[in-house]
């Protein structure tokens, strides 16, 4: 018999920083989180594809909601299959809690996992909107990672004006580009150390 989900034990090791795995396992929800089968017939677990992560949680329990922040996507330039890496902030919320969780899912060569990183009690729709603020502040500069950005516009990026025209025209942020500078500066300087000549990024 399956195993039933209890979402408050889950949440009480999640909000404290617990990626999800570890949240099901002091829980003693272990078994809950995989493996799985494909129609294929392959074997997988929650939580390791960026694209799957509303899914993953809903098998949890079906009261969940996730909606994505900003996802990064970045392989090397050229691409010789050293690494890739996929990044996704997003929204965590449920009808059976008070409480919202912002999230952060990295995956680096198949190494990934899904933690809780700021817990909001009762949210509105003014502290959604400027959850992107907390998403930039945590972005780690350090690295490289940015050759495909992408933003949901449900969310406020940038000034006033700026948040118009991306939403109404998909304009990208100059503001929010600056914030994404010194990782496009150290993808150039990673690309020239692995061999890359006329290095030609999108911006």
């Amino acid at each position: 018999m399956k195993k039933k989900f209890n979402i408050d034990k889950f949440l009480k090791y999640f909000k404290d920083g617990n990626n999800t795995g570890r949240s099901l396992l002091l829980s003693d929800q272990e078994e809950l989180d995989g493996p799985f089968k494909t129609k294929e017939n392959d074997e997988y677990f929650l939580f390791t594809k960026h694209n799957s992560i509303e899914a993953d949680f809903t098998k949890l329990d079906k009261s969940f909601k996730y909606s994505p922040i900003l996802t990064i996507k970045d392989t090397p330039d050229p691409d010789d299959g050293l690494y890739f890496y996929d990044c996704e902030y997003g929204l965590l919320s449920s009808s059976k809690t008070k409480y919202s969780f912002l999230t952060k899912f990295s995956d680096y060569n198949i190494n990934c996992e899904l933690i809780c990183f700021e817990t909001f009690e009762n949210t509105n729709s003014q502290t959604k909107e400027n959850l992107s603020s907390y998403v930039l502040a945590d972005i780690d500069k350090s690295k490289h990672f940015c050759k495909s950005i992408f933003l949901n516009n449900k969310y406020k990026w940038g000034s006033e004006k700026e948040y118009t025209e991306l939403k109404g025209g998909n304009k990208f942020p100059k503001s929010i580009l600056e914030s994404f500078m010194p990782l496009y500066r150290n993808k150039k300087i990673f690309a020239k150390e692995c061999g890359a000549s006329n290095l030609k990024l999108k911006k």
